[in-house]
């Protein structure tokens, strides 16, 4: 039998599910949309903000190769492989990991 305690964790942890998932879609459109800021966790568990974008046009494909996006299914849907527009490279997030997102909009900061 479930206590109380277990249930409300459940519920809480289900609530965290469905809001990580809302941000990774809105995270996902954003980065397709344009920049995008983004406060995230490392793996080392140190936040980090990153201006990144999945805009083909903002991304420059003569420095950073082909997209890895584009080319294959990613492996896993809880990666997301996105352009670092300010150190020009290919970076990770991780889904449950992304704290804020922030919509810049369609432009080259250069």
């Amino acid at each position: 039998m479930s206590t109380v305690l277990e249930k409300k964790e459940a519920t809480v942890e289900q609530i965290k599910t469905d809001s990580d998932n809302k941000i990774w879609e809105f995270l996902i459109e954003c980065l397709y949309e344009g920049s995008t800021r983004v406060l995230f966790e490392k793996a080392d568990g140190t936040m980090r903000e990153l201006v990144c974008t999945l805009n083909a046009d903002l991304i420059d494909y003569e420095f950073a190769g082909t997209a890895p996006n584009d080319s294959t299914p990613p492996k896993d849907r809880n990666v997301l492989t996105v352009w670092d527009s300010e150190n020009e490279g290919w970076r990770k997030l991780t889904k449950g990991k992304i704290d804020t997102v922030d919509a810049l909009g369609e432009h080259d900061d250069e």
